[in-house]
């Protein structure tokens, strides 16, 4: 430790520590506070707390305090994967194959321009000059 070598724990120094006023709170500058029922929720600030949802508590009781924060409009620090997105925000329903693009979509008939394709935007420098196999020799 005193060498400071890899494997020891990092030794302390001046520098590297936070701000007193800044101490104990959630990255966001808020008041954590850790709720078990619904009257914990009763007094809190929106602008000075975020809540954070005991882990003992089963789905059903969840849910109604994620419903009853968002009534009152605290933030909650773990909503879950579900409740994480915004209220009007849908999850994605399609079901993609990963590593398949999808097709390109016909122009339009309104503006009479085609896309061009990429086939279409790579040049042959030298047109017939081509192999048809690459393991073909120059005669």
């Amino acid at each position: 430790m005193r060498k400071e070598k890899n494997g020891w724990p990092q030794k302390v120094k001046v520098g590297h520590g936070t701000k007193a006023s800044g101490r104990g709170l959630h990255p966001r500058g808020l008041i954590e506070r850790l709720v078990h029922n619904e009257s914990d929720l009763e007094g809190l600030d929106p602008k000075m707390h975020i809540v954070r949802l005991s882990g003992q508590l089963g789905e059903k009781r969840r849910l109604i305090l994620l419903g009853r924060a968002r009534t009152l409009n605290i933030h909650v620090a773990n909503p879950g994967k579900t409740e994480a997105r915004p209220v009007g925000e849908e999850a994605p329903t399609t079901t993609a194959t990963p590593g398949l693009s999808e097709k390109k979509e016909a122009p339009s008939e309104a503006t009479g321009e085609e896309e061009p394709m990429e086939e279409d935007l790579v040049q042959d420098p030298e047109p017939g000059n081509h192999r048809s196999d690459p393991g073909e020799t120059e005669r």
